[in-house]
């Protein structure tokens, strides 16, 4: 088997999209939710569509609602799995990648690039969501772990890039480069 004509995948530059992905879903989950509340509580105030519906405070009505909120929340969590996931991919296609030493330094220097990108998107997401009055109330409400998360984004992306290197580069010495 020929590991030189395999498709190099895994490598450092995969932060640039794990970084981004991780950025545009903690923004859409928390747009999401805020979206929905004031989708609902507009709908509940709202006389005329209550007449019009069959009003909207029925049992089933309130429990549709209910569910609805109660998978809204899970984006916390899934959230937290989302990014372990995506740095054990990392990790594990970087330890499948054959590399020379040499590109350590090239590596190094583009993970400080990457952490210089993320923390502007940390303070874009503290800017955009915490410092927004309306946004920062369902966040702190509903989601925590995407706040501390986004709060650590360039710790976070340090220890996966790190790990990151650490496969791609501590396999034992091979001829084939």
């Amino acid at each position: 088997m020929e590991l030189q004509s395999m498709n190099k995948t895994g490598s450092i530059m995969d932060l640039f999209f794990i970084m981004c992905l991780i950025f545009v879903m903690a923004i859409i989950i928390i747009l999401s939710m805020y979206t929905f509340g004031t989708f609902k509580d507009a709908v509940q105030a709202d006389r005329g569509i209550n007449d019009q519906y069959q009003n909207f405070s029925s049992p089933t009505h309130q429990n549709v609602f209910a569910k609805s909120l109660l998978a809204m929340k899970t984006f916390d969590t899934i959230f937290m799995f989302l990014i372990i996931g995506l740095f054990i991919g990392l990790i594990v296609s970087s330890f499948m990648i054959q590399s020379h030493p040499i590109f350590f330094i090239i590596n190094v220097l583009v993970l400080s690039i990457v952490l210089l990108i993320a923390a502007q998107l940390s303070n874009v997401f503290e800017a955009v969501v915490i410092n927004t009055t309306a946004f920062n109330a369902t966040a702190q409400a509903y989601y925590p772990k995407i706040i501390y998360a986004m709060a650590n984004f360039p710790y976070i992306l340090l220890l996966g890039g790190a790990l990151a290197l650490i496969a791609l580069f501590a396999k034992g010495r091979q001829d084939v480069y």
